[in-house]
């Protein structure tokens, strides 16, 4: 763990007019300290994996798309600008990947049960691949999901079979392994571990 990521810890508040913003607070209790102000959501950070950055998600430019700030909040940078409602950025340990989940342009906010793309691209914002397209959404790849060796990512799908493992190599480097899930175990998880 970086020593960003051990001296503080990144939330999302809702501001008194409607407004979302991420803050830092240091760990061991103090006052936060406001990293963005843009007008709309600012939601999902994740630091990078040397604590020098911080990836987020905006809908300042009107998607939500993925940008990149430094852990003071300044240098604020777009790093995708697609068609697509781009969400939840996670840096792979290793420093050299992106994993984010990508909602049609139609799509508010992001729900459940909806058709979405599992993306990856370098942090040099180099070729963005479709890792995986799949039933999913709320709850897919909300939170930090790769394997400590950057080969493995895991995420979760909606779809209604048996259940198996798929194995997809990207590349010689990256795996992604996709348990499935039924509704109701994935509504049972939902209520084990408080995601409401």
């Amino acid at each position: 763990m970086s020593s960003a990521t051990s001296a503080s810890a990144l939330r999302h508040l809702e501001t008194d007019f409607g407004e979302y913003d991420i803050y830092t607070i240091p760990a061991d209790g103090g006052e936060e300290t406001q990293l963005t102000t843009a007008i709309g959501l600012d939601d999902g950070p994740d630091y990078s994996p040397d604590g020098k950055f911080i990836y987020f998600n905006s809908v300042r430019t009107g998607l939500m798309q993925i940008w990149r700030m430094n852990t003071d909040g300044s240098d604020q940078q777009q790093i995708t600008s697609d068609d697509y409602n781009n969400w939840f950025p996670h840096p792979s340990p290793d420093g050299k990947w992106i994993v984010f989940l990508s909602y049609e342009k139609d799509v508010k906010e992001h729900p459940p049960n909806k058709d979405v793309m599992l993306r990856l691209m370098p942090t040099d914002m180099g070729e963005i691949q479709v890792l995986a397209k799949l039933f999913g959404g709320q709850g897919t790849i909300n939170v930090p999901s790769w394997s400590p060796d950057s080969r493995h990512v895991a995420f979760v799908s909606y779809r209604l079979i048996n259940a198996r493992r798929d194995r997809m190599y990207i590349n010689d480097s990256i795996e992604i392994v996709e348990a499935p899930i039924s509704a109701d175990d994935y509504l049972r998880l939902v209520e084990d571990v408080g995601w409401k």
